[in-house]
């Protein structure tokens, strides 16, 4: 794995902006969820960049074509923040990442275009990986087909990798990680995207409510241009809170049974025998896996038996798991 430090993030291909090296290997998609399909494409990228004795980047775009052309009330549909995603790519090995900004001109360019000025006059590149449904230009216009004639003509060469399944034939595809997270099925998402599904973030100040039932939260904001996992219970690990990952159980959801706290998704996250203060501190939560689905309870009473219960259910979960690194380390 390539250091993140030994990259370089460009935006732009202005001739008053930093450029690329000319001359590399780069490979080209959305790459939403940086799942393992991703990272295949990416580390060939790589292995052909080493063969050529020529730098490895990856040309993304931002926003996401389809959160660009969606309805402003769409539901969020994407599974990475644009920050994750570059730093993912970063510890995916890339020498670089070309992010360029998807605007109403960019999206009207034809594929073309897109080859003139953006592979060849842009970048000068030897050498191109995509998957092999990738698709360019105004209109989807351009394809493998089209990116191997230009090539041709203009002196680079062009890889596209076929589907890949995992051993049970799930497609590793952004919209198989987005089925898994939708529907809380977080073991098959963990195993597509190649770590945990994760959230971060510094803890807020919530209503304390937590407390008052013994069982204290750290309270995460959720960001809301994601696609939202299910809502319910979770085991978890929690990093960030000093030492080692601590094994945790936690809500995703808005608390239905306090009526007048509804609001935007929130986590609240229960690390048992945990008395430090994590206010304002920024932690990671992993989802090993999905416990019950949230819902509304007759009183407190009802709810702290719940919580006691799902408490000890995750303890059991996260003692049989094996915790990698951080979901950050691919």
């Amino acid at each position: 794995m390539r250091s993140p430090t030994d990259f370089t993030l460009y935006r732009s291909l202005s001739p008053t902006a930093p450029r690329p090296r000319q001359g590399g290997v780069w490979a080209i998609g959305n790459f939403d969820g940086v799942h393992r399909g991703h990272l295949e494409i990416v580390r060939t990228a790589l292995r052909l960049a080493e063969n050529l004795q020529a730098p490895a980047g990856v040309i993304t775009f931002e926003p996401h074509p389809r959160e660009f052309f969606s309805a402003p009330h769409t539901a969020p549909f994407r599974l990475t923040r644009p920050s994750d995603k570059i730093r993912q790519l970063a510890e995916a090995g890339a020498h670089a990442c070309l992010c360029l900004k998807f605007t109403k001109e960019f999206a009207a360019l034809t594929a073309e275009e897109f080859v003139e000025k953006i592979i060849i006059k842009g970048l000068g590149a030897v050498h191109l990986v995509i998957g092999d449904d990738f698709r360019f230009g105004k209109d989807r216009g351009g394809s493998y087909e089209f990116l191997q004639e230009k090539g041709g003509k203009h002196g680079f060469g062009v890889t596209a990798l076929t589907e890949q399944s995992a051993d049970h034939g799930v497609r590793f595809s952004s919209g198989a990680l987005r089925a898994a997270l939708t529907a809380g099925k977080m073991p098959e998402y963990n195993m597509l995207a190649g770590r945990y599904y994760h959230i971060s973030g510094r803890v807020r100040k919530g209503m304390q409510r937590g407390r008052e039932l013994n069982f204290p939260t750290a309270n995460l904001n959720f960001y809301d241009r994601l696609a939202m996992p299910a809502f319910g219970v979770y085991a978890v690990f929690v990093s960030g809170a000093g030492g080692s990952p601590l094994p945790a159980v936690a809500n995703f959801g808005v608390r239905p049974t306090a009526e007048k706290d509804r609001a935007k998704p929130l986590l609240e996250i229960h690390i048992p025998d945990f008395s430090g203060d994590l206010y304002d501190k920024k932690i990671t939560a992993e989802f090993i896996e999905f416990l019950r689905p949230e819902k509304k309870f007759a009183n407190l009473a009802e709810l702290s038996a719940q919580i006691r219960q799902d408490t000890e259910q995750a303890l059991q979960i996260c003692e049989k798991c094996f915790l990698p690194p951080l979901s950050t380390r691919l």
